[in-house]
């Protein structure tokens, strides 16, 4: 044995040594882990591709493989001297694991060893894996196919025919083939041996999925499925092929030791290629269960993704980016068969109890309340799935179990009474201020606190929609940005969750202006406010202030058009943090900028055609990260009602992987407004004719005076020098149309709002 002295850790150029014992041989790699071998059909005659994928062991950082080398063997033995080296694999797919595709071999039996290496040489060879192929009732077996493809349109009202047909090579004659529908719209049948599938479509638009199966009458473990879908539209010919689905693409999806996965789902992204850098656009998305899929793309240039709540995602094959994903190219009539994924599998889900207790904050006394529990992935920290949903006893307590397979943002609030604020924990009236749970261990302290509100006859309504108009689920967020009155304002954040449909309605605010930002459940929608007429603003300097007053409801839907993320994807990773500038001096109080970290910033990342690429919001420590952002000039916003937004444009090149980028705010001077700077307002007449008279004092200022309509907009403004004592003002109102306005009054950072009604 030799005492060795190694660097574990360098910190400003300086090498920590600590002090280990090891045996000499002992400094090359341990044997790879977790072997999986799998083949992939690549629609060759009689070849195929075998895939290895493989974990390093990295037990102390000394010990870790630089690299390994592949063998290969068409005859079982231990004797390296039978195998032929045919790959060294220096670069992971993400470290530690690895991965090497043995291409267009022919049927037979192979045998595998993977052997690590360093500097100190070849480590301890992996255990013998072996692979058969072509096997039966896999990807690679072409006996049994359907010959024929569906149409996928027809008129509203319409007779809507297809007549599969399945063939199958081994079976002496296609008489024993029999059909059936597996799922389908109301009323579809089919014929069981001649597989003519009929159906009278509605008489309204829309969209039905299809699917069959074709079996053996003698082996009924022989069976194909086909799956699509039938747009009833009036705009078409009501049959043929159409453009938009004039492709079948499918596949399988396996975990590593083979076996089929259970549910999740394929997206297919078209590729558009711009002054040589590419964009990714989902266009196409398909649920697949045991392990098999078929879906319909139009002709174009694809890149493939499989994700599911059981495995780690990825791009096909085994490629971590889009831009490092294989690309497919089809044309109308293609058929792309053997489209295989091969993924990893997560562990087992490990379940935690949770537990906490909600209180009247006016009593401090438990209290009856719904707890939601908000799942989001753990590598992405992307919203998925339905919320899991808890009731408290009538002291408050509550305890459930969650899995360790999701983050989650905690929410409680009385159910079906409004007279009480929603409180997300810890201690906050937004989701994108929220603590995001990580569960590691059991939990008894998450706890809420919930407030009674002010009630008003007043709030808003609207709709969260794409730009086709359809309806976007999510939440909508209504921050108040300037309020009247004295007392401290508790709830400048309201937040109310959307239907299916996208629609939402706020009740009992706090009297004054606001801005509204929608937040979609899913990408590729990006967040944002909402602007009059337009797409949602990206920052909320350019959002449609709405004004609410103290009765009475909001005269027009607020309706917010979510873009969609549609940028030029890459292989950069964007991450940084969130700070405010003159934020809280740190623990040793020698720092007091840039120091607070800022939860819920928005983070959007534009390409250099002002395309949004992605967008994140920032954790509660600050943090933030962005993936797969493409080369070149791109342009990023940081955004939070509370600060001054920033906006930088920065510059990626292909020697880049990882970028840091923090971003600093700076808080608004625009908070709770005194009523004392404009007060004892008075407006008359009311209802108003033509001319409407304003009385109120101040002190000596600048005042802005505009009446905006029930749809927010400015109809008039203008700029007075305010004297000490009472003020007045007269408006003509004769241009005015008949409906309800409201004059707001604003000097320096004080701001009232009176409405009226203009009666013709």
């Amino acid at each position: 044995m030799s005492l060795i002295k190694y660097c574990l850790i360098v910190l400003a150029g300086i090498c920590t040594i600590t002090t280990g014992v090891f045996a000499g041989g002992d400094l090359v790699p341990q044997a790879p882990a977790e072997i999986a071998v799998i083949y992939q059909d690549v629609n060759l005659p009689d070849a195929w591709n075998v895939i290895l994928k493989w974990s390093a062991k990295d037990l102390d950082g000394v010990r870790k493989a630089t690299g390994f080398k592949v063998y290969r063997s068409t005859t079982q033995s231990d004797n390296i001297a039978n195998y032929t080296m045919i790959a060294d694999v220096t670069t992971p797919l993400q470290f530690p694991l690895y991965k090497y595709t043995d291409e267009r071999l022919p049927k037979g039996i192979y045998y595998y060893i993977i052997i690590g290496y360093n500097s100190n040489g070849d480590g301890v060879r992996s255990s013998i894996k072996s692979i058969t192929i072509p096997q039966s009732n896999s990807g690679g077996d072409k006996t049994f196919v359907f010959a024929t493809n569906p149409n996928l349109t027809v008129k509203p009202g319409e007779q809507y025919k297809y007549e599969a047909k399945a063939k199958h090579s081994v079976s002496s004659n296609n008489d024993h083939i029999r059909y059936a529908i597996v799922d389908g719209p109301a009323g579809a049948t089919i014929n069981e041996l001649t597989g003519l599938i009929t159906w009278t479509a509605p008489t309204t638009t829309g969209a039905y999925t299809f699917k069959i199966k074709a079996y053996l009458d003698n082996d009924a473990s022989q069976v194909i499925y086909q799956t699509w879908t039938v747009k009833v539209s009036s705009d078409n010919s009501g049959g043929g092929n159409d453009k938009e689905g004039c492709v079948v693409v499918s596949g399988t999806i396996k975990d590593e030791n083979g076996n089929a996965v259970t549910t999740g789902y394929v997206t297919a992204y078209a590729i558009k290629t711009d002054n040589g850098s590419n964009t990714y656009k989902g266009m196409f998305k398909v649920a697949f269960k045991n392990g098999e899929f078929s879906m319909r793309i139009s002709a174009g240039t694809y890149v493939f993704r499989v994700d599911g709540e059981d495995f780690t995602g990825e791009w096909y094959e085994n490629a971590n980016e889009a831009a490092q994903a294989r690309t497919f190219t089809v044309a109308c009539n293609d058929t792309v068969r053997n489209v295989n994924f091969v993924v990893t599998t997560l562990p087992a889900a490990t379940y935690y109890r949770i537990c906490g207790q909600v209180k009247d904050a006016t009593t401090n006394t438990g209290t009856f309340a719904v707890v939601y529990f908000y799942r989001y992935t753990t590598n992405t920290n992307v919203k998925t799935g339905e919320p899991v949903v808890v009731k408290t006893n009538a002291s408050g307590e509550y305890c459930i179990e969650l899995s360790n397979r999701y983050n989650y943002i905690a929410m409680a609030s009385k159910g079906d009474n409004t007279d009480y604020l929603p409180q997300y924990f810890d201690g906050v009236s937004t989701p994108t201020q929220a603590t995001l749970l990580t569960l590691t261990a059991n939990r008894n302290d998450i706890n809420f606190s919930l407030s009674m509100r002010k009630q008003y006859n007043n709030g808003f309504s609207g709709q969260m929609v794409d730009s086709a108009g359809t309806g976007v689920a999510g939440k909508v967020v209504a921050y108040l940005v300037v309020t009247k009155g004295n007392e401290t304002v508790k709830e400048r954040y309201r937040t109310v969750e959307t239907d299916a449909n996208g629609n939402y309605t706020f009740s009992s605010l706090e009297p004054g202006s606001y801005i509204v930002l929608g937040i979609p459940n899913n990408k590729p929608f990006v967040p944002g406010y909402f602007k009059e007429n337009d797409y949602a603003a990206l920052e909320w300097k350019n959002a449609t202030q709405i004004t609410i007053p103290e009765n009475g409801m909001y005269g027009s839907q607020v309706v917010i058009k979510l873009r969609v993320g549609e940028g030029k994807k890459g292989i950069i990773k964007l991450g940084g943090g969130t700070k405010e500038l003159g934020g809280t001096p740190n623990k040793g109080g020698n720092h007091v900028q840039a120091t607070s970290p800022i939860p819920g910033v928005l983070v959007v990342v534009l390409d250099n055609n002002n395309k949004v690429v992605d967008y994140t919001f920032s954790q509660t420590n600050g943090t933030y990260t962005i993936n797969e952002i493409g080369f070149g000039s791109n342009t990023v916003i940081a955004d939070h009602p509370e600060f001054v937004g920033t906006k930088s444009v920065l510059t990626f090149t292909p020697n880049q992987i990882v970028v840091s980028n923090d971003v600093v705010l700076q808080r608004n001077s625009t908070t709770a407004v005194p009523e004392e700077a404009v007060s004892n307002t008075v407006l008359t007449p009311n209802p108003v004719n033509n001319n409407v008279h304003i009385s109120f004092t101040a002190n000596t200022a600048t005042a802005n005076i505009s009446v905006v309509n029930i749809l927010g907009i400015e109809v008039y403004t203008s700029t007075i020098q305010t004297a000490d004592g009472v003020n007045n003002v007269d408006i003509s109102t004769a241009n005015f149309a008949a409906g309800k306005y409201f004059v707001r009054i604003n000097i320096g950072s004080a701001f009232t709002v009176i409405p009226f009604t203009v009666s013709r």
